[in-house]
């Protein structure tokens, strides 16, 4: 099914300078929220100084990487997440994993503290960050991204096509996506418009198609901002990275819910 999106964005002009900030959305669009990876619970790492503060760490830095995590004892049919640690011999190896509802392993990350690093609060919290990022990595490889192409953005004046077109294929490989040119999933189609806008400011509007390679669309996301006349018709690299990082999360939230 088509949808349609528009993304309620108001462009906010720094008062020290003309850069754009990024787009901010006005209100809450609940069909842009991150979809949690997957579920899982963080249980108390018993042989660390401080058990639950340390799996409430992981959770949070799980939930930073869009893993819905909690910490808590292990719940059936529920993936976990659980640290050993060893000492081997003047240093300790915290071996963080991730494990099924029924036992099995999914994924690890394993870390080697000296015991001043793992007395320290703040550096044992700086480990999960670590070890979050790799285990929320493996859940991310079950359900990988479809390959995208950016198709060149058209209509926006000076070298704002060019712009837009590289701005949106750096948002989208930030946030993980395959950004290709041959053989694509599915592809990403720009449209720039302009309308008089406030006094000494045009009106953009940026309309982003999502289609399937025979060319069906299977979303659209608008943008539509008064932005500076001098902006507009100069350089578009701050204007670019503000627009396509406002729209790459909604694009990245369609392209994984679409059926290739």
């Amino acid at each position: 099914m088509r949808r349609h999106l528009c993304l309620a964005c108001l462009l906010w002009i720094s008062a020290c300078g003309d850069l754009p900030q990024p787009f901010r959305h006005e209100t809450r669009n609940p069909l842009l929220d991150p979809t949690p990876i997957a579920g899982v619970t963080v249980a108390p790492v018993v042989d660390a100084p401080d058990p639950e503060l340390l799996a409430e760490s992981m959770a949070a830095a799980l939930v930073a990487e869009d893993v819905a995590a909690v910490p808590g004892a292990p719940r059936p049919g529920r993936r976990w997440v659980e640290a050993t640690v060893v000492d081997d011999g003047g240093s300790l190896l915290v071996a963080w994993q991730l494990r099924e509802p029924d036992g099995r392993l999914l994924a690890q990350d394993i870390q080697r503290h000296d015991r001043a690093t793992w007395a320290a609060p703040e550096s044992r919290n700086a480990g999960t960050q670590t070890a979050a990022a790799a285990l929320a990595k493996a859940l991310r490889q079950e359900n990988p991204l479809p390959r995208i192409s950016v198709l060149r953005v058209a209509g926006a004046p000076g070298d704002g096509s060019a712009a837009l077109t590289e701005a949106m294929t750096r948002a989208l490989r930030r946030a993980g996506a395959t950004v290709v040119d041959e053989e694509p999933h599915l592809a990403i189609e720009g449209l720039v418009a302009l309308a008089p806008g406030p006094p000494g400011h045009e009106m953009i509007t940026v309309t982003w198609v999502i289609r399937k390679p025979d060319g069906t669309a299977v979303a659209t996301l608008d943008q539509s901002n008064p932005v500076p006349k001098h902006l507009v018709w100069g350089n578009w690299s701050g204007l670019a990275s503000a627009i396509a990082d406002a729209a790459a999360r909604g694009i990245i939230e369609v392209v994984r819910g679409t059926p290739r």
